[in-house]
């Protein structure tokens, strides 16, 4: 279409660039009163030429005559040349910005083909390594799949993501993945217990030798046979044996505080963190780290890829846990896997029976 426009403009001025050649040629010298134009040339000093058809200007000194010897300068261009130059330009430049538009397509295919390829990638890895935490902890501790369009708290509540900007919200084509993972290496053991409504106060030693510092800890969880419970708070102090103060609270994955009078908690694991890789409705993956009903981050893992679409299914009655990751884009299939859990893990219960 370049090109034929090009043309047609290339057509249009070389014919206007003829016509106007010639009426200049024809208008360009008419005689005046006290002027004559001649074609037989005459003996007489010629002047400085202004103009590309004047060669020499005479006057006779007889009759003062003025006398105009016509032509044209080999160093001067007519309107008809001056124009088919810019019409041949004209085609030039056509041709390159064809050339330039071609090239600029493929790179931008090229592109989009590498951008999506480094995508499908990162949301891959990040979904193994927040399946694969649960390796880590001995007991089950499953993580959550939610549907696309909603991010909730275990106990069916939203996420305050959920009522934020519309453009973090999560969008209704993909699945979300939230799983922690616990610093067992800092099982405590409680030792004395107090209660203040969800507050839980009191000592607890460490299990296992250990130089870590427990003070850099905000979250952590109580393990009781009545079920484990997210709190924000402190453990710190010197020694094996360290005093913390916890704030229980609703949580993405764990049970909701009890409403007892008595400290049941028998365990006090700090959490490493608990996340949630998400799509937003802008079409960027984000993951989220969570403090009981706090989102204290939400960060971007990806570029925006509106058309991508994570699907998530978790089969965790079956032994080991599995899930089936899909990665697709406009019903193309990028990817297919299944991830399975390579540990063999207690229930909450026997864990706490065979470590009291």
């Amino acid at each position: 279409m370049l090109l034929e426009i090009i043309l047609a403009v290339f057509l249009v001025v070389l014919g206007l660039g003829a016509l106007l050649s010639g009426l200049e040629r024809s208008l360009h010298y008419l005689p005046s009163k006290k002027s004559s134009i001649s074609i037989v040339p005459l003996e007489c000093r010629p002047e400085e030429p202004r103009d590309p058809y004047l060669l020499k200007r005479c006057v006779d000194p007889n009759t003062k005559i003025e006398t105009m010897i016509i032509g044209r300068s080999d160093s001067a261009f007519t309107l008809s040349e001056v124009l088919l130059s810019i019409s041949i330009g004209l085609i030039i430049v056509g041709f390159l910005l064809k050339t330039f538009a071609i090239a600029s397509f493929h790179s931008k295919t090229l592109l989009t083909w590498i951008r999506e390829d480094t995508i499908v990638d990162r949301l891959e890895s990040e979904c193994l390594r927040l399946f694969e935490v649960s390796d880590s902890q001995p007991f089950v501790i499953p993580p959550r799949i939610h549907s696309g369009g909603t991010i909730l708290l275990l106990d069916g509540k939203p996420n305050a993501v959920m009522n934020g900007s519309s453009k973090l919200r999560p969008s209704t084509q993909s699945s979300a993945l939230t799983n922690s993972k616990l610093a067992m290496n800092l099982l405590s053991d409680i030792q004395d217990c107090s209660v203040n409504a969800k507050q839980r106060s009191g000592k607890a030693c460490l299990r296992y030798a250990n130089s870590a510092s427990t003070s850099i800890y905000q979250s952590f969880i109580l393990v009781s046979l009545d079920g484990i419970f997210e709190g924000q708070g402190h453990l710190g102090g010197q020694g094996k044996c360290k005093n913390f103060e916890i704030t229980l609270g609703d949580s993405m994955l764990f049970d909701p505080p009890p409403s007892t009078s008595s400290c049941n908690e028998r365990l006090l694991i700090p959490l490493d963190f608990i996340q949630t890789i998400y799509q937003s409705q802008q079409g960027d993956y984000r993951l989220i780290t969570h403090r009981t009903t706090t989102n204290v981050e939400n960060q971007p893992l990806t570029l925006a890829l509106p058309l991508l679409k994570l699907s998530l299914e978790l089969q965790s009655s079956l032994e080991p846990w599995r899930m089936n990751l899909s990665i697709s884009k406009q019903e193309k299939n990028l990817l297919t896997k299944q991830i399975l859990s390579v540990h063999e893990k207690q229930q909450v219960d026997n864990f706490i029976l065979n470590n009291l």
